[in-house]
C-alpha cells in the first residue's frame, strides 16, 4: 500500500495497541496495522443514502 503514516500517527497507535493487548509492538508493526485499517475503512465506509445522496435502492429513498 506504501502510505506513510506519521511518526505521531504511529507512536498513538503504538499506545493503543499496548494499553489494549499489553504488548509492546515495533514502529514497523504498528505501520502495518495502520495502514490494514486506513485500508478496512476504504473499503467499508460508504456515504448513508439520504435525500442529498442518490440510492440505487428505493427502499432506503424513502420513494416507493
Amino acid at each position: 500500500m506504501n502510505m506513510r503514516l506519521s511518526e505521531k500517527a504511529i507512536k498513538d497507535l503504538k499506545e493503543i495497541y499496548f494499553k489494549e493487548y499489553g504488548k509492546t509492538i515495533s514502529d514497523e508493526e504498528a505501520q502495518d496495522l495502520g495502514e490494514r485499517l486506513i485500508s478496512l475503512f476504504k473499503i467499508i465506509y460508504r456515504p448513508i443514502p439520504g435525500k442529498d445522496t442518490p440510492s440505487q435502492d428505493s427502499h432506503f429513498s424513502g420513494k416507493p
